[in-house]
C-alpha cells in the first residue's frame, strides 16, 4: 500500500515541480540581445553590344536589446533599442569602379511587452510588442548634367514605429534562454525632410517574415531560480 502512494507523491511532485519551472515568475529581471545579418547579390548580364556585366551586393546587418523585468508570470515590460545598417557595393566590367550607394541607417527605441508561452521546461514561444521613436539616415539618388552623373543626397527621416514580433525560445538552464525569430509584422509612419522640397510622409505596413529576416539571442533572466 505504501508503495503506490509513494509512487503518487513522487509523480504530483515532479509534475508541480514541472509546472512551476515552465513559469517565469513576477519579479524576474531581464536583459536580452540578438543580432541578424543578411547578404544578397544581383548579377546582371546585357546581352547587347559589349556584353556588359554587372553585380549589386548589398548587406544588412541588425541589433537589438532590451531590458526589463517581469511584472506577472511570463508577461515582461521594458524598454528596447534596434539599430539596423545596410550598405552595398556595384561593379562592372565597363569599370573598376567598386563603390555603391551610402550606408543607410535605422534606429528604433521605445517600450516592449514580452508575452512567454511555455510547452516544457526548457522550450517556448513569446510574442514581443514594440513601439516608440525611430530615425532612419536615407539616401537618394540625384542626376547631374556633368560627370559624376549621379550623386547621392542625406535625407532625414523620423517618426514612430510599431512591431509585433514572434519567437521561439530554449533554456539550457533556467537562468539564460536561446533566442530566434523570423520576422515581424510591423506599421511606421514617417516624416521626409528632403532639401528643396516640401516635407512629405510615408506609411507602411510589413509583414516581413523568412530567412532573410532571420535573427539570433540570448536572455538572460535576472533572480529566475
Amino acid at each position: 500500500m505504501k508503495t503506490p502512494l509513494l509512487v503518487l507523491a513522487a509523480l504530483g511532485s515532479t509534475l508541480t515541480a514541472a509546472q512551476a519551472q515552465t513559469t517565469i515568475g513576477k519579479g524576474t529581471g531581464l536583459l536580452t540581445g540578438s543580432v541578424g545579418f543578411h547578404t544578397e547579390t544581383d548579377d546582371l548580364t546585357s546581352n547587347g553590344n559589349g556584353g556588359l556585366n554587372s553585380k549589386n551586393t548589398y548587406r544588412t546587418f541588425r541589433l537589438d536589446f532590451a531590458v526589463g523585468g517581469f511584472v506577472a508570470d511570463n508577461l515582461a515590460l521594458g524598454v528596447q533599442l534596434q539599430h539596423t545598417v545596410t550598405g552595398g557595393s556595384y561593379s562592372s566590367s565597363s569599370s573598376n569602379n567598386q563603390s555603391g550607394p551610402p550606408t543607410s541607417s535605422t534606429l528604433r527605441v521605445g517600450p516592449m511587452a514580452q508575452y512567454y508561452q511555455m510547452f516544457s521546461e526548457q522550450f517556448g514561444m513569446t510574442a514581443t510588442l514594440g513601439a516608440g521613436y525611430e530615425s532612419d539616415s536615407q539616401w537618394a539618388q540625384r542626376t547631374s548634367s556633368y560627370p559624376p552623373y549621379y550623386y547621392y543626397s542625406n535625407l532625414k527621416v523620423s517618426g514612430y514605429y510599431v512591431a509585433l514580433t514572434p519567437g521561439i525560445v530554449f533554456f539550457p538552464v533556467p537562468k539564460f534562454g536561446l533566442t530566434a525569430s523570423i520576422g515581424s509584422l510591423s506599421y511606421n509612419r514617417l516624416k521626409v525632410k528632403d532639401t528643396g522640397s516640401a516635407d512629405r510622409y510615408l506609411s507602411a505596413l510589413d509583414a516581413g517574415f523568412g530567412l532573410s529576416q532571420l535573427q539570433f539571442g540570448a536572455n538572460y533572466y535576472f533572480g529566475r531560480k
